[in-house]
């Protein structure tokens, strides 16, 4: 497993929770050591998200800022796959908008 199958997996979680929630900002973060995605909800919520590989480790910055985020009480994961990073995401996210179809047999 590689850096091309994290952003694989990065890849597909970013465009099955835009999906899924759409106006969800999906934020690519450049600074050393912080998570990969900070992902904002619609509904205000914010979740950092560094992706790896199911074998890949943090490196010790990584794991220094996300313990200083942790010790913040910010949502901050580990994910190893993108249904992993969907099921956090899915924690935190506004509930599903209602149905705009009409029901055809009313």
């Amino acid at each position: 497993m590689s850096v091309s199958q994290e952003r694989y997996i990065e890849r597909n979680a970013g465009l099955k929770v835009r999906q899924l929630w759409p106006g969800t900002l999906w934020v690519k973060m450049r600074a050393v050591g912080f998570p990969d995605r900070m992902v904002i909800f619609p509904n205000g919520n914010i979740v950092f998200i560094e992706f790896k590989t199911p074998k890949g480790t943090l490196e010790p910055q990584q794991d220094a800022v996300i313990g200083i985020l942790r010790k913040l009480r910010v949502n901050v994961y580990v994910c190893t796959s993108t249904t992993e990073a969907v099921a956090v995401c899915k924690r935190h996210a506004p509930a599903p908008a209602p149905s705009k179809r009409r029901n055809p047999r009313a």
